[in-house]
């Protein structure tokens, strides 16, 4: 998260999901999201940790779907 002040509002979001497991956040920047524009000026934004592997061949494709 690029803005301490988003983390507490960020986190009592999150912790409403049943199940997310969202505990690990960042100050990182990420380069190649689609979002790394937005941070660089200065707004808020969130990133998903995930597994690069099975991704990747589906990043903006086809079959980039979302998955219940």
């Amino acid at each position: 998260m690029a803005v301490k002040s988003f983390r507490r509002p960020l986190g009592d979001a999150l912790d409403a999901v049943p199940g997310l497991d969202a505990t690990d956040d960042s100050l990182e920047a990420i380069d190649g999201t689609d979002n790394f524009d937005f941070l660089l000026s200065g707004v808020p934004n969130v990133i998903a940790k995930q597994e690069w592997a099975p991704y990747l061949p589906n990043y903006h494709a086809e079959t980039d779907v979302y998955e219940a």
